[in-house]
This record gives C-alpha cells, sequence and structure tokens, in this order.
C-alpha cells in the first residue's frame, strides 16, 4: 500500500483549529455596528470609539480583497484604503447615516468605501494619462529638433531591404 496518502483520521487532524474568536476579528456583525454607530451618535463625542473606527477599516481593507480591485498595486490600494477610511470616517463624524432607517450600516459604509475606490482609481488615471501625453510631447519636440542627431528607424524594416547597400 502506498504509505504516503494520508489516511483519513490524519485528515481530521489537519482540520484548522481557529476559534470562532478568531474568525470573528475580521468579520463585521451588522447588528453590533449599528449599535456602536447609534451609542455614538447619542455620546455627542466628537472622536467616535476605536471599535468603531477599527471596523470601518475591516470595510475598506475587506473591499481591497473585491476581485475588482485585487490587481492593483501595493500604493495604489493603500491610496484607496486610506481615501475610503477618510470618507468613512467623515460621514460618521457627520452623523450622515440615518440610524432611523431599516438599512444596513454596513452597505451604506461599504458604499462610500467603493465610492472612494472609484475616485481614486479615476484620479492616478487621469494623472498617468497626463503624464504619457506629456512625455510624447517632448519626446516628438526632442526628435523633431534638427540640433538632436539621433538615429530613428526607418519606416520600412524589411531586413533585405534594410541591409541592402544600394549597388
Amino acid at each position: 500500500m502506498n504509505e504516503d496518502k494520508p489516511t483519513t483520521e490524519d485528515t481530521k487532524e489537519c482540520k484548522n483549529t481557529n476559534s470562532d474568536k478568531d474568525k470573528d476579528k475580521d468579520f463585521i456583525k451588522p447588528k453590533e455596528f449599528k449599535k456602536q454607530i447609534v451609542a455614538f451618535y447619542e455620546s455627542g463625542a466628537e472622536i467616535p470609539p476605536d471599535e468603531l473606527v477599527e471596523d470601518l477599516k475591516l470595510i475598506a481593507e475587506g473591499l481591497s480583497f473585491n476581485w475588482r480591485f485585487i490587481k492593483y498595486t501595493q500604493t495604489w490600494k493603500e491610496d484607496m484604503i486610506g481615501d475610503a477610511i477618510i470618507k468613512m470616517f467623515a460621514a460618521l463624524k457627520k452623523k450622515q447615516f440615518n440610524i432611523e432607517s431599516s438599512y444596513n450600516p454596513f452597505s451604506y459604509f461599504n458604499t462610500i468605501a467603493w465610492n472612494a475606490f472609484s475616485n481614486r482609481i479615476k484620479k492616478e488615471n487621469r494623472q498617468h494619462k497626463g503624464l504619457s501625453e506629456y512625455r510624447q510631447q517632448v519626446y516628438e519636440e526632442f526628435m523633431s529638433d534638427p540640433a538632436n542627431q539621433t538615429y530613428s528607424r526607418p519606416a520600412n524594416t524589411d531586413e533585405e531591404d534594410f541591409f541592402e547597400d544600394g549597388n
């Protein structure tokens, strides 16, 4: 018999032994989230409690793993997450979420984060487009200046014609 193949008893022992507390720290419970928001609104405090701010951070970081944002560079993701946290914090501080409504506060703040991500991508794309256009313009000016005697490849790139010496 093949002894390298694990038995069912071996696979039972290999199961993940994370407790429910470890799993819960990565997820936001909607009822508790809403209770935290209500408590913050009623307290009249200027700064939200740490638990509420951590939940906003979890929303933004979790959204960065969405398939639409997963392939962006780490620096873009950090900028997107930062923008989302700022926008969600501002909405929380201004008490823009209506606690009387039956809407889920997670979906409200997730929408704010989504819009912040989209706006960051648009901003970065505009900046990249402007930089590319500037580079192209500078290159064309440099190449069209007669003082710059640089090599430019001829339009006809057939090898036979390219290497002929004209005889």
